[in-house]
């Protein structure tokens, strides 16, 4: 029989690319476990009988409803009874620490985010209620930190600035993994930028607008394409485009599946990472630009030395300060980027380089 492992969410989709794409596929592929994801509509058929999805409601941020998921989630998965309970945010921290008491089955803490930076440096909450939660859920952290058998960061900055985890870590970077079915790469008529994925101020989509103001228009487009978490962000970025020319604007407050978004980029597109100097993100590396390269995307991206060695290793694009007016120079150079087959070998930017510390400790797990 096979072992099951659960890897369990709140608000990320069933389908999410690091869920369901990396860590369910991977392991589906071994042939020796049964994998379950629990997480948010919407959802597709899986590709193998080995990953079982199993969507929750999708409406549940800010709302009462979403106090009850953590029990939801924890009855679910007592009915499932995995031998490897995988939860992705500290919203199921005290739903893990039940399962053990329970089941005497370890969980595992799959770490995506520092969450103490990202509710303190960014600018979600208000200044004085963003500073209690940071400390609440740290403190929700190191309290609970001897009930895991193991920690995955996702950041190799992690390993610096979580210092509950010990000793008990392994390191499964956001890398990239090749889509089934590559994107048709459509002819498009003016140079696009794209920003994808999340998109927040602090991850540029304000600076991005200011920056595509300053394009000549009849050959420049923006594509904003992907996920605004927080509903006042999102009324303003719709209010901030709804007069420029030139922008095609998906931004959604749910999640966009990755295949949709692959579908934006032609032959004439630019990746575009016009981040904030933010402390919760600086020492990071942005799972953008492991997709931007693993695509072949020339890279528009803000100052940051550790970004800036893998844009110049590869020499996929250049560093523009998003705070400054464009220069004449820097069009001209923008101009001349094209897709291109990057002068040195990307495969250690590549998934395959994690799928093997992955199912080593998985293995050590069961």
């Amino acid at each position: 029989m096979k072992a099951k492992i659960v890897i369990a969410g709140t608000l990320k989709p069933v389908i999410d690319p690091r869920a369901y794409e990396k860590f369910a596929k991977s392991l589906a592929a071994t042939g020796k476990y049964a994998v379950h994801i629990i997480g948010s509509a919407p959802s597709r058929k899986p590709d193998t009988a080995a990953i079982t999805l199993h969507p929750l409601a999708t409406r549940v941020k800010g709302s009462w409803q979403r106090l009850l998921l953590p029990w939801r989630i924890l009855w679910l998965t007592l009915k499932i009874k995995p031998q490897v309970l995988i939860i992705n945010t500290h919203e199921l921290i005290f739903m893990a620490v039940l399962y053990k008491l329970i089941t005497c089955h370890n969980p595992v803490y799959d770490i995506r985010e520092n969450y103490y930076f990202n509710l303190r440096y960014q600018s979600h909450y208000p200044k004085g209620i963003k500073h209690l939660l940071a400390f609440y859920v740290r403190l929700k952290e190191r309290l609970t930190a001897h009930f895991f058998s193991h920690f995955i960061l996702a950041e190799q900055c992690y390993q610096k600035e979580l210092k509950f985890t010990g000793n008990r870590y392994t390191v499964i970077e956001n890398k990239f993994k090749p889509p089934a079915q590559p994107p048709a790469n459509n002819p498009q008529d003016k140079i696009t930028l794209l920003l994808s994925g999340t998109i927040s101020k602090e991850y540029g989509a304000f600076a991005a607008l200011r920056f595509f103001r300053q394009l000549p228009q009849e050959k420049y487009a923006l594509t904003l394409i992907g996920h605004c978490p927080h509903p006042a962000t999102l009324r303003q970025l719709q209010q901030a485009t709804a007069q420029l020319q030139n922008i095609n604007f998906r931004v959604s407050p749910t999640p966009i599946p990755q295949a949709e978004i692959y579908q934006q980029i032609g032959d004439k597109t630019i990746g575009l990472l016009p981040y904030e100097d933010n402390k919760s993100i600086r020492n990071k590396i942005p799972t953008k630009l492991y997709e931007y390269l693993g695509l072949g995307l020339p890279i528009l991206i803000s100052p940051n030395l550790k970004w800036q060695h893998r844009i110049e290793k590869y020499r996929a694009g250049m560093v523009i300060d998003f705070n400054k007016p464009v220069t004449t120079s820097q069009i001209n150079r923008i101009n001349t980027l094209k897709n291109n087959i990057y002068s040195t070998d990307i495969k250690e930017i590549m998934w395959k380089t994690e799928e093997t510390k992955l199912l080593s400790l998985v293995n050590q797990l069961i």
